[in-house]
């Protein structure tokens, strides 16, 4: 990896970490969920920046990403207050 990309996910999390789960809070609901979609979303730009290039907006970018994940993550499950009772 590249410093340019190490340097580039690094200021990215110091300016857009709380943005990122805040969003993922409001979208989901659930605090944990939230932070583990952003975590993965990072871990994700470290993979695929070094191909890809940094985006122009690497925080839209890294929100779009986590809130995908915790969309496909949350398939399958009742949503919130509405739990299967059996």
């Amino acid at each position: 990896m590249s410093a340019d990309v190490k340097a580039a996910v690094d200021a990215a999390f110091r300016e857009e970490w709380g943005r990122v789960v805040a969003t993922l809070i409001r979208v989901t609901g659930d605090w944990d969920l939230a932070e583990e979609c952003a975590q993965d979303a990072f871990a994700t730009a470290l993979q695929r920046w070094p191909a890809d290039g940094v985006p122009r907006r690497p925080g839209a970018w890294l929100t779009t990403a986590a809130r995908n994940r915790a969309i496909d993550g949350g398939r399958g499950q009742a949503p919130r207050g509405r739990r299967a009772v059996g």
